[in-house]
């Protein structure tokens, strides 16, 4: 195939396209990806830094109730002394985290939903299905973990937020 000077030009550019082509096809693939796995990793990194917090919190809380409830062994007592000291105790830079309390599936405690108080949730559902107060009781048979699930927080201006317990 004999190809004039001009052809064989259009042909070298034509191929000195395709590669640059290819190069920045693999560059913008590497890159997302890239970013994929930074932001997968980063992610990992704020909920383990997340959950270490809450940790700490619930650890200190139980130290703290466990000092208030020493020598009370009524427990409509001890249950009046763990409500009023979670009833305004928050966290989170915009106050969204508390503390509640259940008894097994029961609900003895809680300072935002006050109409769950009594009412054993073992059936409860959040919307994607997870029955949370039972994996929040086999959580603490377990010595403890998470939990993560949809939980509305009631009054005129009810909001659905995740909770990890």
């Amino acid at each position: 195939m004999n190809l004039t000077i001009r052809g064989k030009m259009l042909l070298l550019g034509s191929a000195v396209f395709a590669i640059i082509l290819a190069i920045l096809l693999n560059f913008y693939i590497n890159q997302h990806n890239g970013l994929k796995y930074v932001e997968k990793v980063a992610g990992q990194i704020v909920e383990k830094g997340v959950n270490e917090k809450i940790k700490v919190l619930t650890l200190s809380m139980a130290e703290s109730l466990g000092g208030l409830l020493e020598g009370v062994t009524d427990e409509k007592q001890q249950i009046a002394i763990i409500a009023k000291a979670i009833e305004n105790f928050r966290f989170e830079d915009d106050k969204s985290g508390y503390f509640f309390v259940y008894k097994k599936t029961v609900n003895v405690a809680h300072p935002v939903r006050k109409d769950l108080i009594g009412s054993d949730l073992k059936e409860a559902k959040d919307a994607k299905g997870v029955q949370y107060v039972v994996e929040l009781y086999n959580q603490a048979k377990n010595g403890g973990g998470f939990v993560f699930f949809d939980f509305t927080k009631g009054g005129e201006n009810s909001t659905v937020a995740q909770k990890n317990l």
